[in-house]
């Protein structure tokens, strides 16, 4: 329900920051897949620990567009995605580690234990985008770029017998956005809208986080670390 309540307030933001220009909600699919440097434990770096994770998914979209003039406008991006799976390869392993598949093994191997598992992307991105001149078709084209922040998480908590445990994988990227929106005008004021924003992160915050009970853990692995992420956002359009 929270989630709910934080997207509808995300779009009815939208729909006045950009009440002359146009809002989008709508479906989005996300691939995303980058390495983090190595990670430190007590400021200590640890060899061969640099990560390389990969994560698709399913979620929403909304986003919105102000219109500058004819052809020049500013945008902005929000999505919310649920994850199929993340997967990592630490070092130098050749096999990729399922987070989704690790969860379930260890509920199939300890009967009692209950169990949560959480898979998602949160990210936001912001920029500016020139109007195409494509004549009197019913098809309005825009490209440009701006910068994103997106964040990644991957959680599974355990509890049994009064006793609990969680291990986390965050991960935080700042980046550049690629931006092309197509819109179909059904009316003047309605259409439909594929949007995809290839993005490029250049900074990367992890952490692991093991946690027992009261005690925890934490590896951090910060600074300079290439990612690519490919968001695609189906929905309606209304123009103001």
């Amino acid at each position: 329900m929270k989630k709910i309540v934080a997207l509808l307030l995300v779009l009815c933001i939208a729909a006045s920051v950009f009440a002359v220009g146009s809002v989008r909600g709508g479906a989005a699919f996300e691939f995303l897949s980058g390495k983090t440097r190595n990670f430190k434990l007590n400021d200590t770096e640890l060899p061969n620990t640099e990560t390389k994770y990969k994560f698709t998914g399913l979620g929403v979209n909304v986003g919105g567009k102000y219109e500058l003039d004819s052809n020049l406008s500013v945008w902005a991006d929000f999505s919310l995605v649920f994850g199929f799976d993340a997967k990592f390869k630490e070092g130098d392993n050749t096999k990729w580690y399922s987070f989704k598949d690790e969860f379930n093994k260890i509920m199939k191997d300890n009967p009692g234990l209950s169990g949560k598992l959480a898979i998602n992307s949160i990210s936001i991105a912001a920029g500016a985008a020139y109007k195409l001149p494509i004549g009197n078709a019913p098809v309005e084209v825009s490209v440009g770029g701006g910068l994103f922040f997106e964040r990644a998480l991957s959680k599974m908590s355990f509890s049994y017998g009064g006793e609990s445990s969680s291990y986390t994988n965050k991960i935080a990227i700042i980046g550049l956005s690629a931006y092309a929106d197509c819109v179909y005008k059904i009316t003047d004021q309605i259409g439909v809208a594929l949007t995809i924003m290839p993005r490029f992160g250049l900074l990367g915050f992890a952490k692991e986080i093991n946690t027992a009970n009261s005690s925890s853990q934490t590896w951090k692995a910060n600074g300079f670390a290439f990612s690519f992420s490919l968001p695609v956002a189906i929905g309606a359009t209304y123009s103001f």
